[in-house]
């Protein structure tokens, strides 16, 4: 028996399994995923879904990451690929324009990108709004 969670995803009854819910439902991508590892799934593991469909659960649809940080960089460079061709491209925090990590104006400042021009606008806008205050 299976039913789909409020999230989308597809869920089975295996009530014996040290991850079902309350309910004895665990999600059918995390059987999948540890029936192709051979042995459960690490504590801090993800599923992801290739193609983004959450009841998809064909092999070729998964992929095991590591952590969720693995699978939020998956997330990123797939919106950067769609934006850009290039999965390698990054958006500016400030204009949210997409560019290539090569270009001469993008900096990255903590997981932030952004156009040095842009940055510059931003700040002296923030210099001369605290002057007014």
């Amino acid at each position: 028996m299976s039913l789909i969670s409020d999230q989308g995803y597809r869920k089975i009854y295996m009530s014996a399994h040290p991850r079902a819910d309350s309910n004895g439902y665990i999600k059918e991508h995390i059987v999948i995923a540890e029936h192709a590892l051979g042995h459960a799934l690490p504590a801090r593991a993800v599923i992801h879904h290739v193609n983004e469909q959450r009841a998809m659960n064909t092999n070729n649809n998964l992929v095991i990451c590591q952590d969720e940080t693995y699978h939020k960089l998956l997330h990123k460079r797939l919106r950067a690929y769609r934006a850009t061709g290039s999965a390698l491209a990054r958006k500016c925090i400030y204009c949210k324009q997409w560019e290539q990590p090569t270009c001469p104006d993008m900096y990255l400042y903590k997981k932030m990108s952004f156009h040095r021009s842009c940055h510059s606008t931003y700040e002296c806008q923030r210099k001369r709004k605290k002057n007014a205050e």
